[in-house]
């Protein structure tokens, strides 16, 4: 009887000394990510304050009056004149031709106001009646907004600068 408790207290003193190795390594494991983790957050904050810095350096206003100037007919820059900023009441409505004006959504009260016969947007939408009208207006335009191209001019030496 006697030999049977102690095989069973030396095998749970082995089982513990194996949980114990295990949690040790295992904390260790955890402690070398957590070092790991903390010097890539450290080489992170380094990248991004050395980025603030770059990005303050190329923002510099006499770098970039002295990049238009140099660069003022491929850029056609002009200088901004006091006048040309308005309000959104101040610019005015782009004129449609007759036969390419939308017609009025019905349940939509007169002068655009919304009231209790507003029709569910989410119903429009399904059933087409707002894209119809609105295609109309964009096909009318003379041409869409195209971007110019990235690189026009691949030997440039302002494409140089900006790679």
């Amino acid at each position: 009887m006697l030999k049977t408790i102690n095989t069973i207290l030396i095998g749970g003193m082995l089982a513990g000394a194996g949980v114990v190795y295990y949690l040790k390594y295992d904390a260790e494991r955890a402690t070398t990510r957590i070092t790991s983790l903390d010097r890539m957050i450290d080489q992170e904050r380094d990248k991004i304050a050395s980025l603030k810095a770059e990005w303050s350096l190329l923002n510099q206003p006499r770098r970039l009056q002295e990049l238009s100037e140099r660069y003022h007919a491929y850029l056609e820059l002009d200088r901004l004149d006091p006048n040309q900023i308005a309000t959104i009441e101040e610019i005015p409505l782009r004129a449609v031709a007759l036969g390419d004006a939308p017609k009025p959504v019905a349940g939509f009260a007169a002068g655009g106001k919304v009231g209790p016969s507003t029709p569910n947007i989410a119903g429009l939408i399904a059933t087409g009646s707002i894209g119809k009208s609105t295609d109309r207006i964009h096909a009318s335009n003379d041409h869409p907004i195209v971007p110019k191209s990235i690189d026009p001019r691949p030997n440039d030496p302002l494409n140089a600068i900006l790679r």
